[in-house]
């Protein structure tokens, strides 16, 4: 019994160890291992579409589970309709973002845009996003801007901003007379068809108002701008330097004898002005002009361009020397209203300029030879630096004259306000007889200079002959210096024609080297010295007083 209870107590055991060895065995076997889920690519948004490219963003997606699998590769695939597929690297940013501007896509064409990627164990695709590219287009233009306006021609610009995506065949500008007239296309050269600025020239114009617009053409179609008004008038308006020159280029005749000019001026500009007065053409082609007056008054002077005259070049708010020389047709001429001053000669030998405006702005003005038909000056009344009196240039002061108009002849009497006469101020004059006060004290250097002068008399009270004083005056015959003369310039009696030279100095002025020019030992041979009584001994024991063929005491 006992053994039998024992067996028992055994095979219970070895149950119930079976049991539960199965059961653990069971438990092992059935616990879910840890699982790992592949990357995730999608694409999000596409932006900034064209006929040609387009923004496009996706992303890589990440969990805890797969964060740290690493990508082997990424691109962005695009595929064309017909099947021509392209892909592009990309690289996946540190948020897991993937941006991407694609270029030099075809217009008017589908594609299959989508992420390829791979990692070491798979390869993964996103899903597809279809876009279609915008066709091209006509080209963009900007409406016409008016550069230059003239009596008979217009100088615009305008902006083609793009092509549409095809090449141009056609631009310009047309021109339509009033709102119903017919349009006239002044087309831009062959060369000049791309996106870019353009200046057009349009000439040949008749006094009328005008619709302006711009326009281009491709294969698509034809783009016009907004229409703009112009219109040719009795002058010209200048926006930019240059185009004034540009715009009388093509003219062959300028049938106008009137003419004012508005704006921005540089030598180019000056050039072509002169050319319509006559002036030889400096490279340039000749014009058929009959412009005889020349309003300047809102026009600015600046630098660059050409030269106006073949070697000189413009100065800012400067009448520079040469700038209206040689235009035998210039007979009225107002200065621009901000000119500050004008220089020697800048008239010089313009023989039938007769009027001569000059405006506030001018504080220095030095007279030009030749001008000889020059009978007036205006100034304004209350011009801070200069006045007019009795037809003649004086300082604001009154006591000093500036120019003395060629154009005046016969006589002059100097009023005894006068202190000092200015540099050339009767240089080429017409005057043969001038009295001067003595009050005047100084006389600056050419200041009687290829004058008509037949005899003259300084005052006591001038010191120094300046240089050039009186050269080339060619009827000058008798000259009497004043007691007080100390010194005399190069050149001052550079003058063939002198017969007598007075002079009441008690002791010889110092000479310069050129005194009596490049033919001074033919002038002393036949000029007789005046002497002060007394005095002749020492004139002639002088050096180069001693060489006058004649000294006579007075």
């Amino acid at each position: 019994m006992t053994q039998l209870v024992r067996l028992c107590r055994l095979i219970s055991c070895w149950v119930l160890l079976l049991a539960v060895g199965g059961a653990l065995m069971l438990s092992s076997c059935d616990e879910p291992k840890p699982e790992v889920i592949d990357l995730e690519l999608r694409m999000y948004f596409a932006g900034n579409l064209t006929t040609s490219s387009i923004y496009l963003y996706g992303g890589v997606v990440r969990t805890p589970a797969n964060r740290d699998i690493q990508l082997t590769y990424l691109c962005m695939h695009y595929d064309e309709l017909d099947g021509t597929i392209h892909k592009v690297d990309v690289t996946e940013r540190g948020d897991g973002g993937v941006h991407v501007n694609i270029t030099g896509l075809k217009p008017n064409t589908t594609y299959n845009f989508y992420l390829e990627g791979g990692t070491a164990t798979a390869r993964m695709v996103s899903d597809v996003m279809k876009i279609t590219t915008f066709p091209n287009s006509v080209p963009k233009v900007e409406p016409a801007k008016l550069l230059c306006q003239g009596p008979t021609g217009l100088t615009v610009s305008f902006v083609i901003a793009d092509n549409g995506g095809e090449p141009i065949t056609e631009a310009g500008c047309e021109l339509r007379e009033g709102l119903y007239g017919t349009g006239v296309k002044y087309p831009l050269s062959a060369d000049s068809l791309k996106p870019g600025t353009y200046t057009l020239y349009l000439r040949n114009l008749t006094k009328y108002v005008y619709e302006v617009c711009s326009y281009a053409t491709n294969s698509v179609g034809t783009a016009r701008s907004e229409s703009v008004t112009m219109s040719t008038g009795n002058g010209f308006k200048v926006s930019a330097p240059g185009h004034l020159a540009e715009l009388i280029k093509g003219e062959t005749t300028f049938d106008r004898s009137s003419l004012s000019v508005a704006g921005l001026l540089n030598g180019s500009d000056f050039r072509a002005l002169r050319t319509l007065l006559g002036a030889p053409a400096a490279g340039g082609s000749d014009i058929k002009s009959s412009l005889t007056d020349l309003n300047l008054d809102d026009v600015t002077i600046t630098e660059g361009g050409e030269p106006y005259d073949g070697s000189r070049f413009t100065v800012a708010n400067v009448v520079t020397t040469g700038m209206f020389a040689d235009c035998p047709q210039l007979r009225d001429l107002s200065l621009p209203q901000n000119a500050v001053s004008v220089e020697r000669d800048a008239f010089a030998r313009s023989e039938a300029l007769n009027t001569l405006f000059i405006p506030n702005s001018v504080q220095t003005i030095v007279p030009s030879a030749g001008c000889t038909s020059l009978t007036f000056l205006y100034v304004n009344i209350d011009h801070p630096t200069l006045r007019v009196v009795n037809r003649l240039l004086l300082n604001r002061q009154g006591d000093a004259i500036v120019w003395i108009p060629q154009g005046i002849k016969g006589d002059l009497t100097i009023p005894s306000t006068i202190t000092s006469i200015g540099e050339n101020a009767f240089a080429g004059t017409a005057i043969t007889s001038v009295t001067i006060p003595n009050s005047v004290k100084t006389i600056a250097r050419g200041a009687f200079a290829d004058s008509k002068l037949k005899t003259i008399t300084l005052p006591d009270a001038m010191t120094n002959i300046a240089e050039s004083l009186f050269q080339n005056s060619p009827a000058l015959t008798e000259v009497h210096l004043g007691s007080g003369v100390e010194f005399v310039g190069n050149y001052a009696f550079d003058v063939p024609s002198l017969r007598h030279l007075y002079i009441g100095a008690s002791f010889p002025p110092v000479l310069s080297a050129d005194a009596f020019g490049s033919n001074a030992e033919a002038l002393m041979e036949r000029c007789t010295l005046h002497v002060p009584k007394g005095r002749r001994a020492i004139y002639r024991n002088h050096a180069r007083w001693g060489q006058f063929a004649y000294i006579e005491e007075y």
